[in-house]
């Protein structure tokens, strides 16, 4: 598997850099989901992973943030789905 890895530019200007875990195309709705991580742990030691919808622009990822409850839905069972695995 193709490893992808992307930028984001934070609130203070600085690049993070971002390692893909997964995506997911909803079928109903044809929205795009990203996991990601920043390979940062929190203070319990676990992981540090998010989920956005994405879109592709000029072969970069660009991330939305999530504001609709039903894609919030869709976004933690898909999160649920990479835990248990």
């Amino acid at each position: 598997m193709q490893e992808l890895s992307f930028n984001i530019t934070d609130k203070d200007g600085k690049q993070v850099k971002y390692q893909t875990i997964a995506t997911y195309e909803d079928e109903k709705t044809k929205k795009k989901f990203i996991v990601y991580t920043d390979n940062t742990y929190n203070s319990k030691d676990q992981l540090k992973i998010y989920c956005s919808l994405f879109k592709i622009i000029n072969k970069k990822i660009k991330v939305i943030e999530i504001t609709m409850s039903n894609d919030k839905k869709i976004a933690l069972n898909l999160i649920k789905k990479i835990i248990q695995s």
